[in-house]
């Protein structure tokens, strides 16, 4: 993309006026050439592009950006994420620590879709009263997949305090890797 370089006006009030004039211009510019361009893609490709559009702006707008421009770089993009590494085995369990950002659906999907998972939230629960020694203590989360599309939430203290708590695993909110979250699996 041209960039146009412009001499400002020694004046500091001045300068950040222009500054901020060109930008807009500069902006305005790149997106007439886009409607332009957009108007000559063949109808057959304008829902692509619709959805691209879509995916721009939503709120992983940005992870979308990055892989676009691997893309158009042809670099290797969209390759399996690892979201987990496992971190404990035993109890008829694993614990798998979270090491990227992602939804519940990313996360235990990228552990397959023959992926086993608990019953229901009681055998959760159970489970964690038979052996805290799996959770991750400290009142850091540890998230369970029962089978009816929940994720059980189960926060483990020190003292033998435990608390649940139920999602959606459809629920779209990003868990983060720095915050230490456990995810738990029946073997």
């Amino acid at each position: 993309m041209e960039r146009r370089v412009v001499e400002l006006a020694p004046e500091p009030a001045v300068s950040g006026f222009v500054v901020c004039q060109e930008r807009l211009l500069t902006m305005h510019e790149m997106l007439g050439k886009l409607v332009a361009l957009i108007v000559t893609v063949p109808s057959e490709m304008l829902g692509a592009l619709c959805d691209l559009a879509e995916k721009l702006a939503s709120q992983r707008g940005s992870e979308w950006y990055e892989q676009l421009v691997r893309f158009l770089r042809r670099e290797p993009c969209w390759g399996p994420k690892v979201f987990l590494r496992e971190c404990f085995v035993g109890r008829g369990a694993i614990r798998y620590r979270l090491v990227a950002n992602g939804t519940f659906l990313e996360i235990f999907g990228s552990l397959g879709a023959d992926r086993r998972r608990w019953t229901d939230a009681q055998q959760v629960v159970a489970f964690c009263h038979d052996h805290p020694e799996v959770l991750h203590l400290g009142g850091y989360a540890n998230f369970f997949e029962s089978g009816d599309a929940v994720m059980v939430q189960i926060t483990a203290y020190a003292g033998g305090k435990i608390e649940a708590e139920v999602f959606s695993l459809f629920e779209d909110g990003v868990r983060y890797a720095e915050s230490l979250h456990s995810f738990i699996v029946p073997l």
